[in-house]
């Protein structure tokens, strides 16, 4: 897990994370999607040590070849409104 300039804590909540970088890994297939399940890294994000937890993905997003391990990328989107 890797983040870029964290500000200082409010009430236990960060105030900017410009990026925040995660890993998961593949646990299960469902009907209409694939469950994956955020891996815990060096850094504390929360009081629970995770930023997300689990993510499922459409399957037909991922194409016939289902990835192990996905990485995510969480920033701040300054272009938009």
């Amino acid at each position: 897990m890797e983040s870029q300039r964290l500000d200082a804590k409010s009430n236990g909540r960060r105030e900017v994370v410009e990026k925040l970088e995660l890993k998961f890994t593949y646990e299960k297939e469902t009907k209409n999607t694939i469950r994956y399940q955020e891996e815990l890294g060096e850094e504390v994000h929360s009081s629970r040590d995770i930023a997300v937890g689990t993510l499922y993905v459409q399957k037909e997003v991922l194409g016939e070849r289902v990835p192990q391990r996905l990485r995510v990328i969480i920033e701040e989107d300054t272009n938009g409104k």
